[in-house]
């Protein structure tokens, strides 16, 4: 048994819906993407879960917790949306009967955030079946009897990053009977427009837009998947740049342009650099919420996108204005159906190619962190290694910090990072399949960005 099962006792104490509204429709185009890639990657469940922990207000009851994460279930339809396979794509089932699992567990300590993030990945580790359980998990977990922290673990089919935001903010609303914004959009008016006129010229922008990036920037990163390797095939590598996060705030403020497109531009530098490629391909994660109607929707609406790069920039200053304008540009052509590109590709690169977005399976993604929440190697795990020739001293003393991570069971992308800021540290996550890039090359890929960042003026 865990830790977390054997130290506290449990209590379940289930949030019943009864009489809500119900429907079927067709899936959303973000929904369609994330099952693509659940298809895919059936034997990592736990990448397909988010995890996060809300600190409850001093002076909330146990019941005040529960009523208002059943206002959240009442809220927002995602909650309570089953998927179910279909011919071509899912299609969404919101129940209006039924159960969210919620438990309340309580604990002779107190609870740190660590200890909440913990429980929360605990509640989610199985993944969950999207035609047959409700799509999140909820528990509160108390102190004498006193809650301090709510956590959720929710499916990646019907929430993204922005979502758990949106939830975080709506529960401490109404925990504080505070108003909420009235007719938020739902996946199913998201799937109704997709659908729409409107919303399929939007869609045919978009390949068109894939279409012509394919072809001015035609190589593809580390595109061997036949490399011999050590050890397992899909490592997880983490890494920690301690007051680099500071120093790419000082950059981008200088630059007048985003922390996500210095670092971006920053990787991008060091991906060229050891793909030996001068144009080339770069998937990016798009979070689609621009317009003021996605502001308090909950849904999966982040999709993968991608921005042409070249090589040809080797001053971070101008690589950042790039890949600024590419961002920029990239959003406008973020939204579409999976399959389309995916057609699209396999008619490009062969069919062998065309599952998962074949020379664009990757992505990178930037996200900003709680002070108290960045990911930091586990005590003694770390290690320091010296950085590319040629760097600055005051880089030595804020080499990367790696530690390995338990690799992932399955991945149907070359690689993944994600960069994570507080605006005082910089965290580094890079997942990878080894027949495309080992692992040294990963460690060398991180150090060159690091270094090219503590190398450009404030």
């Amino acid at each position: 048994m865990t830790t977390h099962e054997t130290a506290h006792t449990t209590d379940a104490r289930d949030i019943v819906f009864r009489g809500l509204d119900s429907a079927r429709g067709p899936s959303t185009w973000g929904q369609r993407q994330i099952w693509a890639s659940y298809l895919d990657n059936r034997g990592n469940p736990a990448r397909f879960v988010l995890v996060r922990a809300w600190p409850v207000p001093g002076g909330t009851g146990i019941p005040d917790v529960l009523s208002a994460l059943g206002g959240l279930v009442e809220r927002h339809t995602a909650l309570r949306t089953r998927l179910l396979a279909g011919d071509n794509a899912p299609r969404q089932v919101v129940d209006g009967d039924g159960v969210v699992p919620c438990r309340v567990t309580e604990s002779r300590a107190l609870w740190t955030r660590t200890a909440a993030v913990e429980a929360a990945r605990w509640s989610g580790a199985d993944g969950f079946l999207p035609d047959a359980e409700p799509p999140v998990r909820f528990e509160v977990l108390t102190c004498g009897a006193v809650p301090q922290w709510v956590t959720m673990a929710v499916s990646h089919m019907v929430a993204d990053a922005d979502s758990c935001a949106v939830l975080e903010r709506d529960f401490q609303s109404l925990l504080r009977e505070r108003p909420l914004t009235p007719g938020v959009c739902q996946p199913l008016d998201r799937a109704r427009f997709e659908q729409s006129d409107v919303g399929r010229a939007q869609h045919r922008r978009a390949v068109a837009y894939w279409e012509k990036t394919l072809d001015d920037h035609p190589d593809p990163l580390f595109p061997s998947r036949d490399l011999p390797y050590l050890g397992p095939r899909y490592p997880v590598v983490q890494a920690t740049v301690h007051g680099l996060g500071d120093h790419v705030e000082r950059i981008s403020r200088g630059l007048r342009l985003s922390a996500s497109a210095v670092c971006v531009a920053a990787f991008s530098l060091a991906f060229s650099a050891c793909a030996e490629t001068d144009r080339h391909t770069l998937g990016v994660t798009f979070s689609n919420r621009v317009q003021p109607w996605s502001h308090g929707y909950v849904g999966t609406l982040a999709q993968h996108g991608v921005i042409g790069v070249s090589g040809s920039d080797s001053r971070l200053d101008r690589a950042a204005r790039h890949i600024w304008t590419s961002l920029l540009h990239g959003h406008r052509y973020a939204c579409y159906e999976t399959s389309d590109v995916l057609a699209l590709i396999g008619r490009r690169y062969g069919q062998e190619n065309s599952d998962w977005f074949g020379p664009v399976a990757n992505f990178v993604n930037f996200q900003y962190l709680p002070t108290d929440d960045k990911p930091l190697p586990h005590p003694g795990s770390g290690t320091t290694r010296p950085g590319p020739a040629g760097t600055r001293d005051r880089a030595a003393d804020h080499r990367p910090v790696f530690a390995e991570q338990p690799p992932q069971q399955d991945s149907a992308v070359r690689f993944g990072l994600h960069i994570g800021s507080d605006r005082t540290d910089l965290s580094v996550r890079m997942s990878f399949d080894q027949t495309c890039i080992p692992l040294d090359r990963v460690h060398e890929i991180v150090e060159r960005a690091a270094s090219t960042l503590w190398s450009s003026g404030a």
